[in-house]
């Protein structure tokens, strides 16, 4: 499986912000953890409707992490469910 660097820098990216939504969460500050998750719904959700350029593998991750995003209960336990998929796919290089 080939990732090219812009594939894998969004992996990245989408690390980063799930891993302040976790800590958000944790920390009791459910505004700013609310705002991050939509931030990441919006995201993968443009990504996916731009495919032109992508990949099977980044668009089923892409589809992955979004349908995990955008439901509402459980969300700690589904954030890090979406942070092992980011690292799984940084990870199959």
């Amino acid at each position: 499986m080939v990732k090219n660097v812009y594939q894998l820098d969004r992996a990245r990216i989408y690390l980063g912000e799930v891993q302040k939504a976790i800590e958000f969460i944790i920390n009791d500050d459910w505004f700013l953890a609310n705002l991050t998750l939509k931030s990441l719904q919006v995201s993968c959700l443009s990504e996916i409707k731009n495919n032109a350029s992508q990949t099977n593998d980044y668009l089923n991750y892409l589809r992955s992490m979004y349908q995990l995003l955008k439901k509402n209960e459980h969300q700690l336990e589904n954030l890090v469910k979406v942070r092992s998929l980011c690292y799984k796919f940084m990870k199959n290089e």
